[in-house]
């Protein structure tokens, strides 16, 4: 009923860097299969900008997080979403509790975090997850009780939580997963959202390992 992980899920994807060297060698006349990756020239386009390459590999993940990520999430409007939907049918939710060593004290601004340990730390976190849980479960049993008295789904999800956790298919191409990655590792992102973009880099390290490399060197 209860977690703190962000879980993103490879469902397919097209393309790898031989991909991408034969979309740039196209403009020459020279997108014969059988070229080998090339390290160079991969390393070339993105160094230098020419990144339309890129975006012949495409891929889709079935991604899991608590609402408040999905809304960060969505708003990188490059990619098509198909989410899990609470009118259409009766939730049986699970919700989100922050990890016992996340940060909770922002000595930053809302513009600006900067989150680090509460100087009590385990006691807040006690509290936090004790208030937390509490209201999640009351959500859950408010919930039931709606459909119980027959009514609607699409009203009765309206007492679920921000915390609550929604799936939803996530696809798009690489230079665009790219530039979400990018945007969220840095380290004032929220620490969920960063997560699930190390976790789409993993998979991407695999997908495309010359790309990734290329990447990291000239961010």
């Amino acid at each position: 009923m209860f977690d703190s992980d962000m879980h993103v899920e490879l469902i397919d994807s097209m393309g790898n860097d031989n991909t991408i060297c034969q979309a740039a060698r196209v403009s020459t006349g020279n997108d014969v299969a059988g070229f080998k990756e090339s390290k160079g020239l991969i390393n070339y386009l993105w160094r230098e900008g020419h990144t339309s390459p890129f975006e012949h590999v495409t891929a889709t993940f079935r991604v899991e997080v608590p609402l408040f990520i999905r809304t960060q999430m969505i708003r990188h409007r490059t990619f098509s979403y198909n989410e899990i939907s609470g009118r259409y049918s009766e939730l049986d939710p699970k919700f989100w509790l922050p990890d016992v060593d996340r940060p909770l004290l922002n000595n930053g601004s809302g513009a600006y975090p900067d989150l680090q340990q509460h100087e009590n730390h385990d006691e807040v976190m006690d509290n936090t997850g004790h208030v937390i849980e509490t209201a999640s479960r009351l959500a859950l049993n408010m919930y039931h009780e709606l459909l119980e008295d027959g009514v609607a789904t699409e009203v009765a999800r309206a007492v679920l939580p921000q915390n609550m956790y929604t799936s939803f298919y996530m696809s798009g191409n690489l230079k665009n997963f790219l530039d979400f990655i990018d945007k969220r590792i840095v380290q004032n992102a929220q620490e969920e959202i960063r997560d699930v973009a190390l976790a789409l880099g993993q998979h991407f390290d695999k997908i495309v390992p010359l790309a990734m490399e290329a990447w990291k060197e000239n961010r």
